[in-house]
Parts: C-alpha cells; structure tokens; sequence
C-alpha cells in the first residue's frame, strides 16, 4: 500500500481474472493457465496483449474486491464475416484476442456447450484460489464468510456472469430454439451452488432471450456482425429468466437473488427492464451498469439517432454500450451501482484546453470529465441530491477486451490512479459546483471502495426469503 495516496484498498465491479487463463487450459503454453501467471506488460495500440488483473497486480493495486465476470466465448467471436478459410480465421483470431488456437478449435466444436464452460470456468476460479500453502484469494461461499475476509489478507473475489447464453446447454446454433425449463433449471443449479452476484443478461451477440446493443464499431464492423437477435427486446424466455435471477417467480423462490446488470442490453431491453422495474412498487429492484460510461445524452430515445454510427456527442461517444442520464436515474432511484470502465474509446475526448495544455495527463482528464458529467446531468435534469455520489463505482473491464488508459494499464496502477483522480478532480469547475460539501478525497473514497462496499453487504444473501411477486 501507497500511503500518500491513502488507500488502503479498492473494489473493482467487473474484472476477467480467469477468462485468458482458463483459455490456456490443455494447451501448449500451460504456465498461462493460472490467476498467477504475470505477463510481460506490451506498450500496444489496441486491446491489451497482456495480464492487467492477475492475482499480483490485484494485490500490487491493493485491490481488496473484485467481481469476477466469468463469460463462455460466445462462438460468433470466432466466425468472423471476412472471405478467408478456417484455419486463416482461427490465426488471425487468435493474435486478435492473444488466445492459442487449440481453444478456438474448442470452442468452434458442434458440442461446445455454454452451461458446461461455465460451470468449468467457476471451478477453475475455485481451484486457483486453493493453490499453494498461502492463498491469495478466496471464493465466499456465504455472507458469513464474506464479512469474515473483509479483515483478512486476502482479496474477495465474488462470481458474475456476463451474458446469460451462458445458462444455453448448447451453443449458438440453439439460440433460436431453447428450452426454456432447462435454461431455468440451470440458472437455479447454478446460483444454488455458487455465490452468484450478478448476471450480464446480454453480450455481444443474439443469446435468444434479449436484444444486445451495437458495442463492436470501426473496423470491427468490417470483421463481425451483430445484427442477429430476438424480434422482441426481451423474449418469454428473457422474461423467465429475469424473474428467475431475482427470484421473483414460483419456482425461483427461496434461492439466491442475483442482480440484473444492464449493460450490454440495447436501447429497447433497457426500457422494457425499467418499465419492468417501475412498474414493481412492491420492492425496490436494485440494478446495475457493470462497465460503462457517459454517451453525453439525456434520453435513450435520443441515443437511439446517434448510436449506429457511434457518433461523438458534445466530447462524448454516442455508443449504444454507453449510458444516458435516463439510465442513470433508474440506477439512483433503485440504489443500483455504475462501474466506470477504464477504456479511453468508451470515455471520450479532451477539451480543447485539455488538448492543447494536458495532452500527457489525457487518460484522468477523460475519466474525471465523464465521471462529473454524469453528475452534472443526474443534478440537472432529474434533481438528485448529495447522495449521487453513491452510485459510482470502478468497473474497469480488467483483462476484458479494451483498450486501457495507457497510464493505468493494470490493476497495479490504481493506487496512482486514485491519486491523479483526486488532484484532478479537485481542480474539476463542475466538481466545485457540485461537491455538495464533499472533498475530491472522500468522492474518490466512495467510488474506489466504499459504494461497492456497501453495494454488496446490501444485496449479497444466501437465500432471498421474500414471497415472489409476480
């Protein structure tokens, strides 16, 4: 720990701790399948080529909390629209994504099955924190056990899910032809036996259940479609399965109540899911945005004109990923949480000023601007009062594919990271505005640590006892 920057830990919301060691399982380079292993550091344009959030740069970062996102490779991700043959695609997919192909050939198999990665996936999580007389990390299987650790020395890792086709006994040639009973069946096998705190309920590509936003732009477009999905926002089965995750249905009850995250989930889910959430006055359905960051519009009606082209807005991106002060409200109003991620395309652009006079500190200037624009906006147009502060959070997409702020390229940074965001928020005009009596030191306080804190003692249980309600 760096005392001057007096951190004593952080939380970070969505991490891949284990999505490219879990790749490296049965094949040639075996010393990469493990939450130990600690890449060189490649000063790359593009998505990181290297470990950002392996168990020494958590530990290094003083990284106390982290939610795990566990993601089955959806197989489109390996069926890219380019005229080459498969091996072709497979070499080139692979330096893309720094994945060896044995798991490409895996994953790309007729029999490759969701449910089953995923269930591999969480036990490789398992195994890798019981390594070694001394643990690093450990898996709280119950509140009790959480509450425990918050004192311990080791960081608390805590199972997510991005993308419920991960609940498909299947692959993506079933998306338009699921069971339903056996998708049910296996969030509830799943989510009794692990400490599941929150589910993606959409990704990248149609999963048959909810339609996902545009998040792959540029000369992605050139490589991938994503234009497959549901005809409705949220299926049947997308229904089920919500209702099912915050055990709200009959057969769902007395189990484990795991939070909707709404990232991912285009324009239209995402209104279908608030009025969903509006319309229950029975209980307050706390909702998250894991990893995303400001689109610099008000409405999602409005998002909608600009998305397809991922137009910048008043020095902000316009992707349909990205949220608007609408989404925001939803998220204050229902107590939720908003991950800020650490992708400099997702946060941006400079002022000019900023430009012309702090170009070498640009990566905090984008994350300060965005951060406080939100702020700005939640106070201007919905009226939020001092406790807007408490929905922020990191949710810095660690070892996922984004490209890092070049300053902060791992988790070992954050410590520096909290430091610059604190001087440079400090000096923010809208901060000054809107502190409402905080200092940049107890906001960097709440969003490094204390919100996710709190987040997770309020909605980590072992059974949810409540009556279902519809």
């Amino acid at each position: 720990m760096n005392e001057k920057h007096g951190f004593l830990q952080f939380a970070d919301i969505h991490v891949h701790p284990t999505l490219r060691p879990f790749a490296y399982l049965n094949s040639n380079e075996p010393q990469k399948a493990t939450l130990r292993y600690k890449s060189e550091y490649l000063t790359t344009v593009g998505y990181a080529k290297y470990t950002q959030a392996d168990l020494f740069d958590l530990k290094n970062g003083n990284v106390k909390i982290v939610l795990a996102a566990l993601y089955p490779f959806e197989q489109q991700w390996f069926r890219p629209k380019v005229e080459l043959n498969q091996d072709l695609k497979n070499l080139l997919i692979s330096a893309y994504l720094n994945f060896p192909e044995k798991r490409i050939e895996q994953i790309l198999s007729p029999e490759f099955n969701y449910f089953q990665q995923l269930e591999q996936e969480y036990e490789f999580l398992i195994s890798e924190t019981q390594k070694n007389e001394y643990p690093l990390a450990i898996v709280p299987k119950t509140r009790q056990e959480l509450t425990d650790h918050l004192n311990s020395d080791r960081i608390i890792i805590i199972p997510a899910i991005e993308g419920a086709h991960a609940f498909i006994s299947g692959n993506s040639a079933d998306v338009n032809n699921l069971d339903h009973q056996q998708v049910i069946n296996n969030i509830l096998n799943f989510k009794t036996k692990t400490p599941l705190f929150y589910v993606t309920i959409a990704h990248h590509f149609n999963n048959g259940m909810f339609q996902h936003a545009k998040s792959i732009y540029g000369k992605g477009e050139l490589i991938y479609k994503q234009n497959a999905m549901p005809d409705e926002p949220i299926t049947e089965l997308g229904w089920k399965v919500i209702k099912c995750l915050l055990s709200m249905s009959q057969e769902c009850q007395n189990t484990r109540r795991v939070v909707i995250d709404a990232k991912h989930l285009g324009i239209f889910a995402r209104k279908e899911l608030y009025k969903f959430i509006h319309l229950n006055t029975k209980q307050t359905i706390p909702i998250i945005y894991s990893h995303g960051a400001f689109s610099g519009l008000d409405k999602l009606d409005d998002l909608f004109t600009l998305y397809l082209s991922g137009s910048t807005y008043k020095g902000f991106r316009a992707f349909e990923t990205n949220v608007t002060t609408e989404d925001l409200w939803v998220i204050y109003k229902n107590k939720g949480l908003l991950g800020i991620m650490l992708d400099d395309h997702k946060l941006g652009r400079l002022t000019l000023w900023q430009w012309l006079f702090k170009r070498d500190q640009r990566w905090i200037y984008l994350l300060v601007n965005n951060f406080m624009a939100m702020v700005e906006r939640l106070v201007q147009v919905y009226g939020a009062k001092n406790d807007v502060y408490d929905i922020f959070a990191l949710g810095s997409d660690f070892d996922g594919v984004i490209n890092p702020l070049n300053k902060y390229p791992t988790a070992s940074q954050l410590p520096q990271l909290a430091h610059d965001f604190i001087k440079v928020l400090s000096q923010n005009r809208k901060f000054k505005k809107y502190s409402f009596g905080y200092t940049a030191s107890e906001i960097a306080q709440k969003v490094f640590w204390h919100n996710t804190l709190n987040f997770i003692l309020n909605n980590f249980k072992d059974v949810d006892t409540q009556q279902p309600t519809v």
